[in-house]
């Protein structure tokens, strides 16, 4: 076959179309026959002429680019022809594969039913033969596989039955759990209608039953909830009971392990810190006989306990026991190594029991701060002291000072009780700062200013911070002394005088010794550096002034008590009066008796210059008083003026008893001479004075202004020559 008749067998067939397998298979053989015909030539026609030869190949070249020109272009043919049936095939290719992930879903979301179906019915075989921890364990996978659902499975109605019954079987399963758990383990609280006692209840005869529980439990997840529950039991009333009320612990072995803890809650002092050891160690060896269960992951039941409440545990034992066997006395505090040891062996039991994990926690923590604890309870316990003294009776005295040094100042001018200024007149003390006056204070001031000493002398033995608290608390308790007695005090002190005056020399006989307080206290602690400043007489001033305020305000008291009484006799109405009714004689007896009674609480109890002072204040202004309702008067009555002079000479007879001597009152009563002319004058006539006059150099002129003399002597008498005659004199 020649190259002209093989080139349209190539192109064209019959049919039009193309059997691509017998066309390759035909033109490869062509091909291989040209090539045997050139090399039969070549070898035949070794002595052709050359110039034939070239033309017979380049007519075999032409001939081999059209086959080749054929070929490329039956190549592109069989491409076209070849994608073509490619899609179509791809197309049923890519259906089929859907298909099979079709039935491949369908197929996994079947075994995945038939798989939990499996599982369920096998749970509820090993639940019928109670092996409980193996049943929590499949229903884990049942729940877990349905956790992570094929594709789709969600979205059908069997899933969701599906789902609802594993949620029934958990809750009837956990159910089963803690009634078993509570069947193997119960307590009783102690009830509300007076019942004091609690009971924890272990059945030791079913150990191997109650370690497969405890497996199924951790397994379930309700182990955490279940020893939540049983470990704020034993906190709240097993152990803080224990640690706060005297408690009595008792251990019963029959057919179930028994822990029984009476506590008397009407015992207010708090159990010894021994008994409160031994009592929990009591109830630690139970538990740790009958709760040392341990799972297959090495999770002990104890330890869980112990991880739930060890801290609130520690915490109640240190606040509300331990910390109260710090001593507050210095030489006991080097004795405190007996407590550490036995709270040290406690915290080893426990972690034996595994209760306590020590890595991170430890019992004995506070003794870690034991001179911060020392010094804090040492504060808290002289403080306490010192409100206990400050609340006790003022009215239980003693005797302090020496002999009062007498005053012969006579020239003292009585102040105004309105005047704040003059308070130092009534309060100052007239001696040496180193010496205090004879007078009367309340046993609890001692009380305290020796306490104040016990804690300078622990603060030698202290250490510098110990020292440093120790100061800083005694000026506490001054501050509390001035804060607490007068508001504990209160309605003494503002109706009894007696309380009054022992408040005030209180306050004075600690503002002396506070005086010299800083110095001791600083000597005693000589030997140390000290980085701050002991001071106690920035309080001194602080205590005098209080003193010094609430003696100024009783005083006005006093005096609003006898102006008071004055003013609602007739005393007050002199010049209306024709004659006195008899309220006038009891308003002048009830003024002496109150200074008689003043006399009476305040005599011996303030130093003796003190007391006359007060009582001389009194005393003036009630004769000023008198002297004042006459004077101002501008008709007298004859009557009236007779009436007062009897009254007035009740006065004079009564009044020196106020004073230690009779004889004082001309000393230090300013007006007492006025008085005493004021009732001459009442009693007598214009002659007498006339006389007592004596042109201005008479005894009258030196107590009277001229003109309260004439307004006497116009009140007194009626207008005669006479009368005219001396007024005229009276210049």
């Amino acid at each position: 076959m020649d190259v002209d008749t093989f080139q349209p067998f190539i192109i064209y067939h019959s049919d039009n179309t193309i059997d691509l397998d017998e066309t390759i298979e035909l033109t490869t053989k062509n091909i291989n026959e040209h090539k045997n015909e050139i090399e039969q030539y070549l070898v035949k026609e070794q002595s052709v002429n050359i110039n034939n030869l070239a033309k017979d190949c380049l007519a075999l070249l032409d001939d081999s680019q059209c086959i080749t020109e054929d070929v490329v272009l039956f190549e592109k043919k069989i491409k076209d022809t070849h994608i073509h049936n490619l899609s179509n095939t791809t197309y049923e290719l890519e259906k089929i594969i859907l298909e099979v992930k079709d039935v491949d879903w369908n197929l996994k979301i079947i075994e995945q039913l038939i798989d939990c179906n499996e599982q369920l019915t096998e749970y509820m075989k090993l639940k019928k033969e109670n092996d409980l921890n193996a049943a929590v364990t499949v229903l884990s996978n049942v729940t877990d596989s349905l956790n992570n659902p094929v594709h789709g499975l969600e979205r059908l109605d069997l899933y969701k039955a599906v789902k609802v019954n594993i949620v029934l079987n958990w809750d009837e399963l956990l159910n089963e759990l803690s009634h078993l758990w509570k069947y193997h383990i119960t307590w009783t609280e102690p009830k509300a209608d007076g019942e004091n006692c609690a009971v924890v209840k272990i059945r030791h005869s079913e150990r191997e039953k109650r370690s497969e529980l405890f497996e199924a439990l951790i397994s379930s997840k309700l182990i955490h909830v279940e020893t939540k529950k049983f470990s704020n039991f034993l906190l709240n009333h097993i152990f803080n009971k224990i640690i706060h009320h005297h408690t009595t612990v008792k251990m019963y072995h029959d057919d179930n392990d028994c822990l029984e803890v009476a506590f008397d809650p009407n015992k207010k002092r708090k159990p010894n810190y021994e008994a409160v050891l031994n009592n929990l160690k009591m109830v630690f060896e139970y538990l740790s006989e009958n709760l040392q269960l341990e799972s297959v992951d090495g999770t002990c039941l104890l330890n869980m306990v112990g991880d739930l409440i060890c801290h609130d545990f520690s915490d109640t034992l240190i606040r509300d026991c331990l910390v109260h066997t710090i001593p507050n006395c210095i030489s006991e505090l080097q004795d405190y190594g007996k407590v550490t040891s036995q709270v040290e062996d406690f915290q080893l039991y426990l972690s034996s029991i595994n209760f306590l994990k020590t890595e991170n926690f430890s019992i004995l923590q506070y003794a870690n701060n034991i001179d911060i604890l020392f010094a804090n309870k040492t504060s808290q316990y002289f403080l306490e002291s010192a409100r206990t003294i400050l609340k006790k009776d003022l009215s239980n005295i003693m005797s302090v000072g020496t002999e009062a040094v007498n005053s012969n100042d006579t020239s003292l001018k009585c102040p105004q009780l309105t005047d704040d200024d003059n308070l130092a007149f009534f309060s100052s003390f007239q001696v040496s700062p180193f010496r205090f006056p004879l007078c009367a204070i309340s046993r609890s001031v001692q009380e305290l200013l020796d306490l104040v000493i016990v804690m300078m002398e622990q603060a030698t033995e202290a250490s510098d911070m110990c020292a440093r608290r120790l100061y800083y608390t005694a000026r506490n308790v001054f501050e509390l002394y001035m804060a607490i007695v007068p508001l504990h005090h209160k309605t003494f002190l503002e109706t009894m005088p007696q309380q009054v005056a022992l408040f005030h020399n209180n306050c004075m006989y600690l503002a002396h010794h506070l005086l010299m307080l800083g110095p001791k206290w600083k000597k005693t602690l000589s030997n140390r550096d000290l980085n701050y400043s002991i001071i106690f007489c920035d309080q001194v001033k602080e205590l005098r002034d209080l003193a010094s305020h609430t003696l100024l305000n009783h005083m006005r008291i006093q005096k609003k008590q006898l102006l008071d009484t004055i003013r609602s006799s007739d005393l007050y109405y002199i010049a209306t009066k024709d004659s006195l009714s008899e309220n006038a004689e009891q308003a002048i007896r009830q003024c002496i008796r109150q200074l008689q009674v003043l006399k009476t609480v305040w005599s011996g109890i303030f130093p003796s210059d003190i007391y006359k002072r007060l009582i001389t204040c009194l005393a003036n202004l009630f004769i000023e008083e008198l002297i004042l309702k006459v004077v101002v008067q501008e008709d007298i009555t004859a009557d009236v003026a007779t009436q007062l002079t009897d009254l007035y000479k009740i006065v004079l007879n009564r009044l020196p008893q106020v004073y230690q001597d009779d004889s004082e009152i001309h000393k230090n009563v300013p007006v007492w001479t006025k008085f005493n002319e004021l009732i001459i004058l009442l009693g007598g006539n214009l002659a007498t004075i006339e006389e007592r006059w004596f042109n201005g150099d008479g005894p009258l002129a030196l107590q009277f202004t001229p003109d309260e003399t004439k307004r006497l002597v116009r009140a007194l008498f009626q207008n005669t020559t006479f009368r005219a005659n001396l007024l005229s004199k009276i210049k």
